[in-house]
């Protein structure tokens, strides 16, 4: 299902954006393990992770494309990826629980994946090793394991169709 409306927006430092990128994130199902914890505890906990990635942004991806993904000019999730002459990386791709399993995610990595190809890159990401659901979601779209995971992280990487294909 191709949704409707789809658009890609400048993350700001609105609130707004900031709310719509902390509920992206809270959505993970991987935090229904603390579903027993105190609600203080889990939500102190989702700000000081939210916290954390946002300083990692800053300091390892300070040129990434922070783009607030939007449905019918309303935004329901963020993508960041950081475009390098030679390689992508795909940052962040997170979406509120509402618009998960309704085809925008694939739709966002669908574009992305047909301008890298249009500009003859790949795209690579890194994906929990706790986080099966993401990981066939990604694989579903063509990517393949690459080298450098570790115990917690399992790299992933995108070519485009003619990559390594010589012109004659």
């Amino acid at each position: 299902m191709m949704p409707r409306n789809l658009s890609l927006r400048e993350q700001d430092d609105a609130d707004a954006d900031a709310v719509i990128v902390r509920r992206a994130h809270a959505s993970d199902p991987r935090w229904a393990m603390m579903a027993t914890w105190p609600v203080m505890m889990v939500a102190a906990l989702r700000d000081q992770q939210q916290l954390a990635q946002e300083r990692h942004l800053a300091a390892c991806h300070p040129h990434a494309d922070k783009l607030m993904i939007l449905v019918d000019g309303i935004a329901v999730g963020r993508l960041v990826v950081d475009r390098d002459a030679g390689s992508w990386h795909l940052v962040d791709l997170a979406l509120i629980a509402e618009a998960q399993g309704v085809g925008i995610g694939t739709a966002v990595l669908r574009r992305l994946l047909g301008d890298a190809a249009r500009t003859n890159v790949g795209v690579g990401l890194e994906v929990g090793v706790d986080n099966p659901r993401a990981d066939v979601f990604y694989r579903r779209l063509g990517f393949m394991d690459a080298p450098g995971g570790n115990e917690l992280q399992r790299r992933l990487r995108w070519e485009p169709p003619t990559a390594g294909r010589r012109k004659i």
